[in-house]
């Protein structure tokens, strides 16, 4: 049976399991933790006395930014695409243009090419002493 057959059976509900949606749903909760958790950390921790709500600050203007950077490029693509369109009267027609497949591909792509890009201009800090000076970092 096709997926649209499928689809029509249901009303027009997605039949995805929900066992299927758990474990990547899971491994996002849990990577917003580690990294989150991380940031906020390193951001209070490392910042001198007068500037941690000032570092804190600058965290969340980060993520402000980076949302409002996935929504222009969402509106890119509705705006420049024929085959991003979710007003259609009826997900299950056969002929359904609507393909998120190709916007899910994009951001696999835009995550691959930062994920290489990331360490490149990243540094581990150095661990510094008492006194100042650089120690060498494991």
């Amino acid at each position: 049976m096709g997926l649209k057959m499928n689809c029509a059976q249901n009303q027009g509900f997605s039949t995805i399991s929900i066992f299927a949606q758990g474990p990547q749903y899971g491994l996002i909760a849990l990577a917003e933790v580690f990294t989150a958790l991380t940031v906020k950390e390193f951001s209070y921790m490392e910042a001198p006395d007068g500037l941690k709500c000032f570092s804190m600050g600058l965290n969340q203007t980060a993520l402000g930014l980076s949302f409002l950077i996935s929504l222009g490029i969402e509106s890119l693509v509705k705006t420049y695409t024929d085959w991003y369109d979710f007003d259609l009267k009826d997900m299950c027609l056969a002929s359904d243009p609507s393909h998120l497949e190709y916007f899910l591909a994009i951001l696999v792509v835009m995550s691959l090419v930062f994920s290489v890009v990331f360490p490149l201009v990243t540094r581990i800090p150095k661990t510094i002493d008492e006194e100042g000076e650089n120690l060498e970092s494991n």
